[in-house]
């Protein structure tokens, strides 16, 4: 989504937002959202021991690809039913050839 769409989202929130703003706008726990400042990927500024977040930054985060997760092509999208693996759900198969008895 284009900044212009987020700014537009935004228009009735203040231009500097507090971190419980943050909380309430991207709906993350307020752990993440700490976590997120203190890594970088949300820019903010600290006055003394609060931290304001311009508008404009948190615009930035929510446009910024790579703050979003990619599906993996290693891993299948459900470990229980990938056919290569399971016959059914919870129940693995046997590689061909591979059968050994117990205590063999």
């Amino acid at each position: 989504m284009s900044h212009r769409y987020y700014f537009k989202m935004f228009k009735n929130e203040p231009d500097v937002l507090t971190v419980p703003d943050v909380v309430r706008l991207l709906q993350f726990g307020k752990n993440t959202v700490y976590s997120l400042i203190k890594e970088g990927r949300i820019s903010s500024i600290k006055q003394g021991k609060k931290i304001i977040v311009p508008k404009v930054c948190l615009v930035e985060f929510l446009t910024n690809a790579g703050n979003y997760q990619t599906p993996s092509p290693t891993v299948p999208n459900n470990l229980w039913t990938y056919e290569d693996d399971c016959d059914s759900v919870g129940v693995a198969r046997e590689p061909e050839g591979q059968l050994q008895k117990k205590g063999a």
